[in-house]
Parts: structure tokens; C-alpha cells; sequence
């Protein structure tokens, strides 16, 4: 087997997309991992809603 990733379904992003970012658990736990603190976790999340709600 190689190891590139696994062909992705129709529709979705193989690579994460910053400017598009879900609101499901997967991305809420990356945005708490990648956030130096409760201060830009909190930009991240409100830059998330915001793109949800567009």
C-alpha cells in the first residue's frame, strides 16, 4: 500500500481549509490543540461560526 491518503468522497477536501472551517468535534478539538490560549481559541471560534453562518 502507498502512503498517500485515501481517495476522498465527493465533495470533500482532502486538506483541511482554513478559510472553511467545520464546526464538528474533530475540528473544535484541532482549534483547542493549535491555540496557544483562551484568547485566540476564542478568535478561532468565533471566525468559525461566522463562516458557518454565511
Amino acid at each position: 500500500m502507498s502512503s498517500q491518503t485515501q481517495p476522498s468522497k465527493p465533495g470533500e477536501d482532502p486538506t483541511p481549509d482554513i478559510t472553511k472551517p467545520k464546526l464538528t468535534l474533530k475540528g473544535l478539538a484541532e482549534m483547542v490543540a493549535s491555540s496557544d490560549s483562551l484568547s485566540e481559541l476564542n478568535v478561532k471560534l468565533r471566525k468559525a461560526a461566522l463562516a458557518e453562518a454565511e
